[in-house]
């Protein structure tokens, strides 16, 4: 068999950094993948940009080793804005369209690396020609996150499971057959462990940011008159923003503001309408461009996350040379009292302690800063894709 890596990714992110560290080592066979733009012209014209295309398309490996369907991912997400199906019920069709067609399509090869929830078929199939299988788990397990569900939105009258939940079991059947499983937290590896998975087939690969991107910051921020305090993600329960916005309603300080950049979660848009006008703005889309202008203006970062893998957000943030405030479930790289603040989840008085303790202490608030931002530099996006191919010239150093 030769020695060459399929990548089957049913959606985007840190993935294009997987397929770039196949093709930098020369062994990158085929990236399948759903939407993927290979008209660069059209990525960067006014219109592509304004649709944010950039997010489908990468420059790091060439065009004609992508054989990609938009087929999997737009026929769920149609039907879905029809009112025809739920969240999950997309989920679940996307993953199962796109399984179906890569185990057409794949060809043999020595490495088959995947993202969970989408490779089930596929994986079998590849195994059974004798590839060695690597899964992708970006979040902590569905076990946790349905747990989470039943409990967090009950307090509020609320019956809604996470996406995720829909396909617990093709994931769990994924993780059992894969030969490694690739998570950026030791907090994922724990919750993978729990529901029965090997620990030491189980590697711990943090992601990677941008840092020619985002390393806005050349010099060292100035306190400001105005404390802002950014939050990025999507504005719902899973992120902790219902936390946030109770600390923040609580506290009230001066020449201060609160700024939330994400889509509204659905259940969520109730629970906002108690914080009208409360100091606090939300801005439901903006461009990456744009995003890197509000990082430059804020005083400080908030994750209250409940569950995450690693929020790839507090490492844009300390790129841009802002101090973090997360939990201990946003799977931080963050240092705890030197790049910022490690708190509790679902608590509301930890929120408060920590914000009014940077308020108070701006130019410590600007040293965490410009710590996270050295520290930062250790995950950038090329040593992500360095550490993903240690994890390749492993596999392939065994003899079959």
């Amino acid at each position: 068999m030769e020695s060459k890596i399929n990548i089957s990714i049913g959606g985007k992110w840190h993935f294009y950094d997987i397929v770039a560290a196949a093709y930098e080592m020369g062994l990158l066979k085929t990236f399948y993948t759903t939407i993927y733009f290979k008209n660069k012209a059209l990525v960067e014209s006014a219109f592509g940009q304004r649709l944010n295309l950039g997010n489908r398309t990468c420059s790091y490996f060439p065009s004609f080793d992508v054989h990609s369907n938009f087929f999997p991912e737009m026929y769920p997400k149609v039907l879905r804005k029809m009112g025809l199906i739920n969240d999950g019920q997309a989920l679940k069709m996307r993953c199962n369209l796109f399984d179906e067609w890569t185990e057409k399509v794949i060809s043999p090869c020595r490495i088959f690396h995947s993202q969970d929830g989408f490779c089930l078929k596929t994986a079998k199939k590849m195994k059974e020609n004798g590839s060695t299988i690597i899964v992708d788990r970006g979040i902590i397990s569905a076990t946790y996150l349905k747990s989470l569900s039943e409990k967090e939105y009950a307090k509020y009258g609320i019956k809604k499971e996470y996406a995720d939940c829909s396909i617990m079991d093709k994931c769990h059947q994924e993780h059992l057959l894969a030969d490694y499983i690739l998570v950026p937290t030791n907090t994922v590896k724990k919750s993978l462990i729990a529901e029965g998975i090997e620990s030491q087939k189980i590697e711990i690969i943090p992601y990677g940011v941008d840092l020619n991107f985002f390393n806005l910051v050349d010099s060292v921020r100035t306190v400001s008159n105005v404390f802002r305090i950014l939050f990025v993600g999507e504005i719902s329960f899973r992120k902790g923003c219902h936390y946030l916005l109770d600390a923040w309603n609580k506290i009230r300080l001066k020449n201060s503001e609160l700024i939330l950049i994400g889509h509204i979660e659905k259940e969520f848009e109730v629970y906002l309408k108690n914080y009208t006008g409360k100091n606090f703005r939300i801005i439901t889309y903006i461009s990456q461009s744009k995003l890197k202008d509000y990082y430059k203006e804020a005083s400080l970062f908030i994750l209250p996350s409940l569950a995450e893998g690693s929020a790839r957000v507090i490492y844009e943030a300390m790129a841009c040379g802002l101090p973090v405030i997360y939990t201990e479930m946003s799977g931080s790289v963050a240092r705890d009292g030197i790049d910022g603040f490690e708190i509790s989840a679902y608590s509301v008085d930890a929120i408060c302690e920590k914000i009014i303790y940077m308020y108070y202490h701006r130019k410590q608030c600007i040293e965490m800063g410009e710590e996270g931002k050295s520290w930062i530099k250790n995950y950038s996006k090329e040593n992500y894709r360095i550490r993903i191919q240690q994890i390749y010239q492993k596999i392939l150093s065994i003899k079959r």
